[in-house]
């Protein structure tokens, strides 16, 4: 009987461990995405596994915050590549905002994005020379920006 109950022991503490676990990447993920994007923009915030969706609103202070065009695509190209570098354990990522044309949806893995820009994200973090040389001085203007969003972003 004592054997038992060290084995139900053991695998209670291994549930409690592993459901601590995810609640810790969940408000991990949560900390990172609020600190590259304001908390007045962000709609709703999940996780599932490895994978983070954020929806974004229309702040009710400036209206037409996302309405530049090139925010939007800054959001897209160089903050989504911001959060897998800051989050390395993310592996997918989608990401909508809406704007006057339709909610646009971004929906992309760490290794297409990776492959994309030629990268390794992960690499990066903690490593803020390596993010601004091989990273922003490349690939944080608007036509890169807008090209990233040609190829990956939808409207729906």
């Amino acid at each position: 009987m004592q054997v038992v109950g060290k084995f139900v022991g053991k695998v209670i503490a291994s549930v409690v461990l592993t459901i601590a676990a995810a609640g810790a990447w969940a408000s991990e993920f949560q900390d990172k995405a609020e600190r590259i994007f304001s908390p007045s923009v962000i709609e709703s915030l999940s996780e599932s596994g490895a994978n983070g969706k954020i929806s974004f609103k229309i702040p009710e202070r400036v209206p037409d915050y996302f309405e530049s065009g090139d925010k939007t695509n800054k959001v897209f190209a160089i903050e989504s590549a911001r959060l897998f570098r800051d989050f390395p354990s993310l592996k997918r990522l989608t990401l909508k905002i809406p704007t006057a044309q339709g909610t646009q949806v971004l929906d992309i893995s760490r290794a297409d994005i990776e492959k994309y820009y030629g990268v390794d994200l992960a690499a990066m973090n903690g490593n803020p020379g390596a993010w601004r040389d091989d990273f922003i001085q490349q690939h944080d203007t608007k036509s890169s920006r807008a090209d990233f969003v040609k190829r990956f972003v939808s409207t729906q």
